[in-house]
């Protein structure tokens, strides 16, 4: 599984780099198998990281959103 300490970017160039070599290099079977798993332990990585920001965003939007209305009362 991807490690929980990297970064979204890392991660991400990570994965653009494995499709890249799918693109630009024949790669044998067992090979392809190994990368794909890891392809799809990166996906979920960068999924989960990018759910948790949006859990973030919307709890500071409904924060401000609350604040304003207590201002208008």
């Amino acid at each position: 599984m991807a490690k929980k300490n990297k970064k979204f970017e890392e991660a991400l160039k990570e994965l653009e780099e494995i499709v890249e070599e799918f693109e630009n290099k024949e790669v044998d079977l067992d090979t392809s198998i190994k990368k794909f798993k890891k392809c799809t332990e990166l996906l979920k990585y960068c999924e989960s990281i990018l759910n948790e920001a949006e859990g973030k965003i919307y709890a500071l939007l409904e924060k401000e959103r609350l604040q304003e209305i207590d201002e208008d009362e």
